[in-house]
């Protein structure tokens, strides 16, 4: 019999006899869907880590963005928090992504909340802890 790479030891009891190579034990396909999909989002997740992607890529890819961000926040807010971190104010954020200062503003207050951070500092460091500042 080959070997198994490290980590995908067959359970005990669950060997299956010489000369045969189907399962003693069968996924439903529901099952089965469910296992692959949780493999293929950690793999997506790896990647876009590994690979610095954005949130839109990731989504592109089909990867829940609410399992990859933090605190509940929403690609926007990440955004959003990412600019917060690189010391600009709202009416400066506001011009970057052509919303308004208010806007801005609304959105930090949901940040803040989210996070549980009491000003713009903390959740600037918040981001940086978070990982959500870098690019």
């Amino acid at each position: 019999m080959a070997a198994r790479p490290a980590g995908t030891e067959q359970p005990a009891g669950t060997e299956q006899p010489a000369g045969t190579s189907a399962p003693q034990h069968e996924l439903s396909p529901a099952d089965g869907l469910a296992q692959l999909s949780f493999l293929v989002q950690g793999i997506l997740e790896r990647r876009a880590r590994e690979h610095d992607l954005s949130v839109i890529q990731i989504r592109l890819l089909g990867v829940p963005t609410s399992e990859l961000l933090p605190s509940g926040l929403s690609p926007r807010e990440a955004q959003i928090l990412k600019l917060v971190a690189k010391g600009l104010s709202n009416r400066e954020i506001g011009q970057e992504l052509t919303i308004s200062e208010h806007t801005a503003a609304n959105h930090i207050r949901n940040i803040l909340r989210k996070t549980d951070c009491a000003n713009r500092t903390e959740a600037a460091s918040y981001a940086h802890r978070q990982g959500l500042a870098s690019g």
